[in-house]
């Protein structure tokens, strides 16, 4: 009963007994002797793992096409109900690739595909999408992009400048949809890396970059372009370990530093110091950057290199270019170090602005160090330091969380008035808290003389910024405005009062011209201050008179 029902099943085609039982006179080839042996593994004998090695060996045996595609789909169908996912996967794929016109059992391997990677898209979706993504239809297209995308790059023989710029447009859009496809994109990508168009390998290699995948190491070593990206040396140092071996030895500048790279970030340095001509194979500010990033122990390494005067000075620029254009993770320390002395002036710039926008309540020596650097600052580029400080200052969301003290309040003031730019929101800030607000009275009223010769100079050699804009009280709304005008002026009472006592006649009268370009009349709260005002005239000298009724002319309601 059993031949019976095999032997329907298999129709006229070949016998449903093993082959060693057939008679001599029987011609089968080779793949049909193999699947009749797996067929009867399987539903004869239940040997599942007996079967699948017949059937295997069926799908590469001699004999007829269709045979061969039965037995790949009965040895995915045992794959399947072995538990064998994956395999079972490859082997319908196999199918679908080798025996794409056997359309019957094409679709029956569809379904089973369907079936091993059908996925509950409310919990799962991220595995669909990466399968998909893989998928033999997903990758077709990024192919198919990329064989556009090769084609772009070749230019014509002739073309206009309007053809030129549609050209480009193109290769633009092209590479976004590659990118778009992500990690699906890679293997595609990795295998045009490697190809002999010459053009589509160097994009393909700028591509894996920037998906933030390590290009194979044979394309490195034929590509060049990659080497002018800082982001691609970074890339190549982080993951270094799954990079093959090089294709030979390294034979010029640009294959010795690969090599070192592939060393490690202590011998990319090395070859960087002994790296003699200036070319365009490698950017050496790249790999500078690229350093810097890498890990603490290697950025202090480059670090003590710009420290060293007897360095390499081609070397020096370019790690100092590497500080200026780039972001490195450094501290305010590591910043105040490398642009204290260095080759290029815009490093100053950026050291002073990096530093002050990393200094906390306990970095007072660093802020007197800044604070200095811009005020003992000469020459023509004095101006742009004091300016660097002032801004650096002002795009500080923290200003009230500085070190201030009442000297470095000074010093600041004497910049503020010097620089070409507002510091308006610093001395806003600062005189929101109340402490600060008493510190910055007693920095106007401290060493009236001084300040007021700083501050407020004889006419025609008035300062930049005038007290009265520096102070300005203008904040988030008129009645914050209000509040904070009110409460300016109840500090300025209080100090002026304090120490008039001390004074002298012309420090009286210094104090007095700072007290008027430091009001704010329009918000009101000057009733001490005019009482005060009032007062002291019946009792003083006639500068000093002079000078408060010149403070209550300067009031509302006067």
């Amino acid at each position: 009963m059993r031949l019976l029902v095999v032997s329907l099943w298999l129709g006229t085609v070949f016998a449903a007994v093993p082959a060693q039982a057939q008679s001599p006179s029987t011609t089968a080839s080779a793949a049909e002797q193999a699947f009749r042996d797996g067929w009867w593994a399987e539903s004869g004998q239940g040997d599942l793992a007996a079967a699948l090695n017949r059937y295997l060996a069926a799908a590469t045996a001699d004999g007829p096409v269709a045979i061969r595609a039965k037995a790949l789909l009965h040895a995915g169908a045992v794959q399947q109900r072995l538990g064998k996912a994956e395999s079972a996967i490859a082997t319908f794929r196999q199918l679908l690739k080798d025996h794409a016109g056997e359309a019957d059992l094409v679709e029956q391997a569809r379904v089973h595909l369907r079936e091993l990677t059908a996925v509950d898209l409310r919990q799962n979706y991220d595995e669909w999408y990466e399968r998909r993504l893989f998928s033999e239809e997903v990758q077709s297209q990024i192919l198919g992009k990329l064989e556009q995308l090769a084609g772009e790059l070749v230019p014509p023989t002739s073309q206009s400048a309007k053809e030129q710029a549609e050209r480009q447009n193109r290769i633009v859009r092209v590479r976004q949809e590659v990118l778009a496809f992500g990690k699906g994109a890679v293997p595609p990508l990795r295998k045009a890396a490697v190809g002999r168009g010459t053009r589509l390998a160097e994009d393909a290699v700028e591509l894996l970059f920037a998906l933030g995948e390590l290009p194979p190491t044979e394309a490195l070593w034929r590509c060049s372009d990659w080497t002018l990206e800082a982001s691609s040396w970074q890339t190549l140092l982080r993951r270094r370990n799954e990079a093959g071996p090089l294709p030979g030895e390294p034979i010029d500048q640009r294959t010795r530093m690969l090599a070192a790279a592939l060393a490690g970030p202590a011998a990319l340095l090395q070859a960087l110091l002994e790296y003699r001509l200036i070319d365009d194979e490698v950017d050496l500010t790249a790999v500078g950057a690229a350093l810097l990033a890498a890990d603490a122990a290697t950025r202090k390494s480059v670090l003590q290199v710009l420290a060293t005067p007897t360095a390499p000075i081609m070397i020096r620029r370019c790690l100092e270019s590497a500080l200026i254009d780039g972001s490195p993770t450094l501290t305010a320390t590591e910043w105040a170090t490398v642009s204290r002395d260095p080759l290029r002036f815009e490093l100053r710039t950026v050291g002073l602005r990096r530093v002050i926008q990393r200094i906390g309540l306990r970095d007072g020596d660093l802020f007197d160090e800044m604070l200095a650097r811009a005020s003992t600052a000469s020459g023509n580029g004095r101006m742009t330091l004091v300016n660097t400080a002032i801004e650096a200052l002002s795009h500080c969301g923290a200003q009230d969380q500085f070190p201030w003290t009442l000297g470095r309040l000074q010093q600041f003031l004497h910049l503020a008035a010097d620089a070409d730019v507002e510091s308006a929101p610093v001395f806003a800030a600062v005189r929101l808290r109340e402490d600060l607000r008493q510190l910055l009275a007693e920095a106007l009223f401290d060493d009236p003389q001084a300040t007021a010769a700083k501050l407020v100079p004889a006419e025609g050699e008035g300062p930049r910024q005038s007290l009265s804009a520096m102070l300005s009280p203008h904040i988030e709304d008129e009645y914050s405005t209000e509040l904070l005008a009110r409460r300016w002026h109840a500090s300025l009472h209080r100090v002026l009062t304090g120490r008039w006592g001390n004074y002298d006649e012309a420090m009286r009268i210094d104090a007095l011209r700072l007290l008027g370009q430091s009001l704010h009349g329009d918000f009101g709260g000057l009733e001490a201050l005019r009482a005060f005002c009032q007062d002291i005239q019946s009792n003083q000298s006639e500068a000093v008179k002079v000078a408060a009724q010149a403070v209550l002319e300067a009031m509302p309601g006067n």
